[in-house]
Order: structure tokens, then C-alpha cells, then sequence
């Protein structure tokens, strides 16, 4: 008994270096029964390997998540005050390339976290993955040095700021995406989509590129020494682009500004629609510009485009967008397509009001991209006092609002998920219920639901209301970091789970770990608390004003049951 006394007594006051440790050596701590050899065993391994076990912990997390984004935070906390070298990454690449060849994805967030934690402006790290082709090497670089021998995955220095990366092989699509800054090189050949959304920084490929290279780019320059693919420019804003080979069909289509210079052979409809010379033309939809094309688009036809509706012209665009949206993966290429689409065009709120029940009749299926293209229409044109009415005849559409800047929405009926989403500020009004994930990462502006809510909702805000007059999911803001969320039905489990600060306050009863991991913020629950309540959480306040079925494990935040604090 004296014995079990001691153990315990040592592992609490080591505790800070075995959270460092993997969970599975957490999990024994907690269960009592991790005595002293084993814990020696923990302490004296290598870094090398207290980094697998990391790793295998960060796999786990990723599991829940559903972004990229959210794995790299997740990464760099799990790393946080864990000591380690650029020796140890190097080394570490090996084993997870042995281990989880299956997870390419995963080990390159890790990785990406663990150098951009340590990483110095004149370091350089060599990564070895013996043939194993990541992604997402170099997310988020901002400084040093990194030489990947062999070829790599795609979106290798994803949003990198600065420093720079050689790659002694090919690299897969979306090479350089969204880059701030820094340089990168690539001996062999590059994918599709290199440098898309670039806004600064260069890229040099000394083999070939791939389709729709630098596609929306906004600054910065990329080289080519090959030849590049199809719609090479498309969508681009400035920057340039230099090709050593030849450039395939549609280079430079629908490019704003910026050069693009090609040494060899220029494919078929290279700057088209540039060349075409009409304004009006180019708002039309390509099914018209293709009859131009062939000489075959006679007088009375070019009248009946010119003098064909604002909303039917919206409609034959929706049909454009729907064609690019085919070749993007994430929701935010397709509304800055949609956005392009829609420079120079013109029409009204009535017209975006028309279109939406014909795009439910036509497109009841494609309700991800009705609402991206509808909200990038949206806030093409609206104006701080403006109201748009949406009605989608019962098709419950994704996405409607999306980064909304000012105006009021008022939505008749249901809608989908993701509903406000990014919304900078403005009002939406949702006349039925809402799907999942509304008002993620808001910034700004309210959201008023008149019936339920899904799961996640209000997740990561970070301002802004968001006001529920029937029941919400689980989930219900998490990880908000501001801005307060009101609901007045019940909520589901784990509602305010992360929570940063902010305030949510339910009129009715709140589920299980209501509070979990809840690191600030206010939870006030008019009516009952399930079990768990609060539970791992690391601070805040929850006040319960009926009765708490069971509080949590190791609850950091002020409990208070019936004005009376009970934690």
C-alpha cells in the first residue's frame, strides 16, 4: 500500500514530462497501474520515439476532424512543449513511411506542424519518405529550408509565407496553393492546379505542369522549363506566368490581368474569351460563345442572346459554374469561380430572387453548388439596407450566405448545412430549420433560426449572434472563440466543447458534457444539465438553474447549481 503511495506520488510530480508522452502511456497513468520500471522506461525513450507516439496520438485526433486546418492546429498543440530536434524529424520521416504508408495525408500535417514549431530562417531539413509520396509537406512554412528527396503528394507548400522548398522528384496537384511567399522547386514534373490562388512568391517546375496551372492566381510568378497543360492562367488576376515548352488548349481563359509568356507553341483558344471582342459576349454563357466560335452565330440569334432576360442570363452562368465546379474539391475554389464568373455582369436582387426556384426545379441535386453560386451572386451586388427573399421550393440548399458581407437574407423554409458560414455581417433569417455546421466561423452579423438546428452549429465563431427558437444539435459551439449563440429549446450533447470564450445561453435543458474541454467562456442552462457536465474542462463558467444529473472528470470551470456553486 506504502508502495502504490510513492508511485503515485512520483508520477504526479513528473506529470509535466509524461504529458508529453504517447496516450497510451497516458491511459495506463490514469488507470493506476503504470508502476515505476515502466514509467523509467517512458522517460529514457528516445525523442524519436516519443514523436511516433505522438504521431499515433494525432491520428487519432484526426479521425474526429473533418479540415486540414483543424489538423494542423491539433498537430501543434499535441507538440507543444515537447522537446525535439531537426535530427528527430529526419528520422522520423522513415518510420512513418514504413508504418503508415496509407496515411499521406496525416503525415504530412504532422510533419509540417513539428518543423514550422522549430524550424529557424537558415535551417535546412531533409525528408526522406523511401518512395512514400505525402501531402501537405511545407503547410504553413515560414521560414528555413526544406529538401524532400523523391516525389511528393499534392498541396506540397500549401499557404506557405516564406523559406523555401526543393523537391528532387515530381510533385502531385495543387503544388504551392494559396502560397504568401517563399520560393519552391521542383525537378521533375508538376500536377494540376500548381500555384492556384498563389498571392505572392514563385514557383519553378523544370519538367512539365499540369492542367490549369496557376489558376486564379493573384500575384507572384511560376516557370515552367516544360510545357504546361490545358486552361494554364485561367481566372488569372496578375502575376505572370513563363512557359519554356508549348501551352495547351485555353491558356489564359477568362484572365483578368497579369502576363503569361510562352517561348514554344500556343495551344487552340489561347486568351479565350479575350479574343473574342465584346463585353457582352464574354457574360454570356459558353454555349453561346461556341456557335461564334464555328462562324455560325447569325444576326437574328446574337440579338435573341443580347436581348434574352438578367435571369436567364444568370441561369446559362449557373450552368458554367457547374462545369468548373466539376474539376474543384473545396467549397471555397468553387465560390471564387462563381465570383469570376459573375465579374461585369449585370442584374438585380429580382433576378437572384427569379433564379432560385428555377434552379431547384432544375438542379434539386446540386444544392452545394445552388448556394455557392447563389451566395457569390449575392454578394456581388447587395447593399447595406437591402433585403433578399430566397425561396427555394422546398430543396434545402447548402451554403446559402456564405461570407455574407452586409444585407439581410430572409430564407422561406428550410436550409442545408453550413448555412452563414464565414458571414462577415448582415442578417439571415431562416423561416424553418437549419442543417449542420451553421455559422462556422462567423466573424460577424446574426443568424435567426425559427426552428431547429443541426450539429455544430456556431462551431469556431468568432463574432457575431446566432439565435435558435426550437432545438440545436450537438455540438453547438465548439471551439467558438466569440459571440454569443441563444437557444430556446434544448440542446444536445457536448454543446459549448472547447469553447474559448463567447456565451451561450439555453432556455431549455442542456445533453451530456455540456462544457467538455471548455477552455472560457459563459454556459447557462435554464432548465437541466445531463452527466458529465463540464467535464476535462480548463476554465469558464457554467450555471445550471435546474438540477445537474453528474458533473465531469476534473472540471477546471465554476459549476453553479441553482445559484449555488457546486465546483
Amino acid at each position: 500500500m506504502e508502495e502504490q503511495k510513492q508511485a503515485k506520488q512520483q508520477i504526479q510530480i513528473d506529470s509535466d514530462i509524461l504529458n508529453t508522452l504517447s496516450k497510451a502511456v497516458r491511459v495506463s497513468k490514469k488507470k493506476g497501474n503504470l508502476d515505476r520500471d515502466e514509467y523509467k522506461k517512458c522517460i529514457n525513450a528516445s525523442k524519436t520515439k516519443t514523436f511516433f507516439l505522438l504521431f499515433e496520438d494525432a491520428l487519432e485526433e484526426f479521425a474526429k476532424l473533418n479540415d486540414y486546418e483543424d489538423d494542423i492546429s491539433t498537430a501543434s498543440a499535441l507538440l507543444k512543449g515537447v522537446n525535439y530536434t531537426i535530427k528527430d524529424i529526419e528520422e522520423l520521416c522513415l518510420i512513418l513511411s514504413k508504418s503508415y504508408a496509407n496515411e499521406t495525408t496525416s503525415i504530412g500535417i504532422f510533419i509540417s506542424a513539428a518543423i514550422n514549431k522549430i524550424i529557424k530562417e537558415t535551417d535546412t531539413i531533409v525528408l526522406d519518405f523511401a518512395g512514400i509520396e505525402v501531402n501537405y509537406l511545407g503547410y504553413y512554412l515560414t521560414r528555413g529550408n526544406l529538401i524532400i528527396k523523391g516525389s511528393v503528394g499534392g498541396y506540397t507548400g500549401q499557404s506557405m509565407q516564406s523559406g523555401s522548398i526543393t523537391i528532387h522528384g515530381n510533385s502531385g496537384d495543387a503544388t504551392g496553393r494559396s502560397m504568401k511567399g517563399g520560393s519552391i522547386i521542383v525537378d521533375g514534373n508538376a500536377g494540376k492546379y500548381t500555384g492556384e490562388f498563389m498571392q505572392f512568391g514563385s514557383i519553378t517546375i523544370h519538367g512539365n505542369a499540369g492542367d490549369r496551372t496557376g489558376y486564379s492566381m493573384e500575384d507572384g510568378s511560376i516557370i515552367v522549363d516544360g510545357n504546361a497543360g490545358k486552361y494554364t492562367g485561367e481566372f488569372m488576376q496578375s502575376g505572370s506566368i513563363t512557359i519554356h515548352g508549348n501551352a495547351g488548349k485555353y491558356t489564359g481563359e477568362f484572365m483578368q490581368s497579369g502576363s503569361i509568356t510562352i517561348h514554344g507553341n500556343a495551344g487552340e483558344y489561347t486568351g479565350h474569351p479575350m479574343q473574342i471582342g465584346s463585353d457582352i459576349l464574354n457574360t454570356l454563357s459558353k454555349a453561346v460563345r461556341v456557335p461564334k466560335e464555328k462562324g455560325n452565330l447569325d444576326r437574328d440569334e446574337y440579338k435573341k442572346c443580347i436581348n434574352a432576360s438578367k435571369t436567364e442570363a444568370l441561369f446559362l452562368l449557373f450552368e458554367d459554374a457547374l462545369e468548373e465546379f466539376k474539376a474543384n474539391f473545396f467549397y471555397h475554389q468553387n465560390f471564387s469561380t462563381a465570383s469570376v464568373l459573375l465579374k461585369g455582369v449585370d442584374y438585380t436582387i429580382k433576378n437572384i430572387e427569379d433564379l432560385c426556384p428555377r434552379l431547384s426545379l432544375s438542379y434539386a441535386n446540386k444544392t452545394t453548388s445552388i448556394g455557392i453560386f447563389i451566395s457569390a451572386a449575392i454578394n456581388k451586388i447587395i447593399k447595406e439596407t437591402d433585403t433578399i427573399n430566397l425561396d427555394f421550393a422546398g430543396i434545402e440548399v447548402n451554403y446559402l450566405g456564405y461570407c455574407l458581407t452586409h444585407g439581410n437574407l430572409i430564407i422561406k423554409g428550410s436550409v442545408g448545412y453550413d448555412t452563414g458560414q464565414s458571414m462577415q455581417s448582415g442578417s439571415i433569417t431562416i423561416h424553418g430549420n437549419a442543417g449542420k455546421w451553421t455559422g462556422g466561423f462567423m466573424k460577424g452579423g446574426s443568424i435567426t433560426v425559427d426552428g431547429n438546428a443541426g450539429e455544430d452549429t456556431g462551431e469556431y465563431m468568432r463574432s457575431g449572434s446566432i439565435t435558435i427558437h426550437g432545438n440545436s444539435g450537438d455540438a453547438t459551439g465548439r471551439s467558438m472563440q466569440s459571440g454569443s449563440i441563444t437557444i430556446h429549446g434544448n440542446a444536445g450533447k457536448c454543446t459549448g466543447g472547447f469553447m474559448q470564450s463567447g456565451s451561450i445561453a439555453i432556455h431549455g435543458n442542456a445533453g451530456d458534457w455540456t462544457g467538455y474541454s471548455m477552455e472560457d467562456g459563459s454556459i447557462i442552462v435554464d432548465g437541466n444539465a445531463d452527466s458529465f457536465t463540464g467535464d476535462s474542462s480548463k476554465g469558464g463558467e457554467i450555471k445550471v438553474n435546474g438540477e445537474i444529473k453528474g458533473i465531469g472528470g476534473n472540471p477546471k470551470a465554476a459549476i453553479f447549481c441553482k445559484g449555488k456553486k457546486v465546483k
